[in-house]
């Protein structure tokens, strides 16, 4: 800068460590439209030894072109001896290269940009107070401070560390479950599908098998009737028998007392008393046949009952008579074809029980 004998004095600018106090004219203060401030850095930043040193080296490049515009003020003011200037000492802010020498003189005339960097300069140190004063003044409060912070950091990159581990080590055993559990179900798929196939052929058994029971209730049912209808004609036949039985042991009664009382005449030759009550037994068998087969009005009453003084001798001696007269053969035939025929049907019977109660 000029003195006012005329003698030029190189101005020292520095990135802010001056020791020196200067002052700058107040209309000489005038901020470029075109110049956009930087925002400060915070001091409050965990990495302030970073922030520092960048700060300095920005500082450092904006003395460096203050330096520079400044010569050249000097050399165009050497016939303006009145013109002085009061220069504050600068005072430095970070600087991108952006804002360099280069960009300064495009924009700005020579005066108007040393004014602006010495303004910028100002402003930058004015809203951050100087790291190597809080260094200073402070040095084993920020080294606890960045201590601090550095612990509870590491501490808090240590817990993250560990749960992002804890979350990897549970996510590959989810993943291994969720595989284990994907082949179990493809195993239970399998199972439900072999289930479901022994079940439908299970239920088409118990169809056929139902089907085979319908089919042997109603062959029961029909047995048992027919079983029924044979037992009402055993009971029949067998109350047949017993009556014809009954009948006969009648008559063998009557044939007895018969023989018993009949004297046997001179004149006639003696029979065989087998063959007489064959016969006799026949022949009244046949007459209680031609009885019941007649009408109750053409029945006769016996003798025996019209007249009851007649003696059992000529009621015996009539009976023998009307019996050799109407029985013959024939009639002997047919009673023993009939008695054939009724134990044929009884024994047929009888096999017909024994053959539905093996079937049952």
């Amino acid at each position: 800068m000029f003195t006012p004998g005329g003698t030029v004095r190189n101005k020292l600018v520095t990135s802010g460590r001056l020791t020196g106090v200067c002052r700058r004219q107040a209309d000489r203060t005038r901020k470029s439209p075109k110049f956009r401030p930087e925002p400060a850095y915070s001091l409050y930043s965990t990495d302030s030894e970073n922030q520092v040193a960048t700060l300095h080296k920005g500082l450092d490049r904006c003395a460096a072109l203050l330096t520079d515009i400044l010569q050249c003020e000097n050399q165009d003011a050497v016939p303006k001896q009145d013109r002085s200037v009061k220069c504050a000492a600068p005072k430095s802010r970070p600087h991108t290269p952006t804002t360099g020498k280069k960009a300064i003189r495009r924009s700005l005339s020579k005066s108007d940009s040393a004014q602006a960097c010495l303004h910028l300069l100002e402003q930058t140190l004015s809203s951050a107070p100087s790291f190597e004063t809080t260094k200073h003044q402070a040095p084993s409060t920020s080294k606890s401070q960045t201590e601090t912070a550095e612990a509870q950091l590491q501490r808090q990159v240590n817990i993250l560390n560990q749960q992002l581990q804890d979350q990897e080590a549970t996510q590959k055993l989810l993943s291994s479950q969720v595989l284990s559990l994907q082949g179990q179900l493809s195993a239970a798929e399998k199972e439900l599908d072999q289930v479901q196939k022994s079940l439908q052929l299970t239920q088409s058994r118990f169809q056929s098998k139902e089907e085979e029971n319908v089919a042997l209730k109603t062959e029961l049912e029909s047995t048992k009737s027919r079983l029924r209808v044979a037992l009402q004609d055993k009971f029949k036949l067998e109350g047949t028998v017993q009556q014809k039985q009954q009948e006969k042991e009648a008559l063998q009664r009557i044939i007895d007392s018969l023989d018993s009382s009949t004297p046997t005449p001179d004149h006639q030759p003696a029979r065989p008393p087998g063959p007489a009550k064959e016969h006799i037994t026949q022949y009244l068998l046949s007459l209680e046949q031609t009885r019941h087969m007649q009408p109750p009005s053409t029945l006769q009453v016996p003798e025996t009952q019209q007249r009851p003084e007649r003696d059992a001798d000529s009621v015996i001696s009539d009976w023998s008579v009307q019996s050799e007269s109407s029985f013959n053969t024939r009639d002997e035939a047919a009673f023993r074809d009939g008695l054939a025929a009724l134990d044929a049907s009884i024994a047929s019977l009888q096999n017909t029980l024994k053959m539905d109660l093996i079937k049952t």
